[in-house]
């Protein structure tokens, strides 16, 4: 088993201070390979961002999603609507 330290906890303590006072308009970055994982976190990004720029291999998920070709991209098909 894992914990989470120090270090993390002081990332979400920064991170939660710069959404919460953040200037406007704001933009997040997030990225990663599945959307799985970060689907809480782009949920709470929605009412808080202006820009949310989608990275990494989770975006060919958000591309089929939209009817876009992908290919044989990595593709979380239980999140495409």
């Amino acid at each position: 088993p894992s914990v989470s330290g120090y270090l993390l906890a002081k990332e979400l303590e920064y991170l939660d201070g710069a959404i919460q006072n953040g200037e406007k308009p704001m933009a997040a970055i997030v990225g990663g390979s599945k959307v799985s994982s970060k689907i809480t976190v782009l949920n709470a990004l929605l009412d808080k961002c202006d820009k949310i720029i989608i990275g990494g291999g989770m975006v060919f998920t958000f591309l089929k999603a939209k009817g876009l070709s992908v290919g044989t991209s990595l593709v979380e098909d239980d999140y495409v609507e």
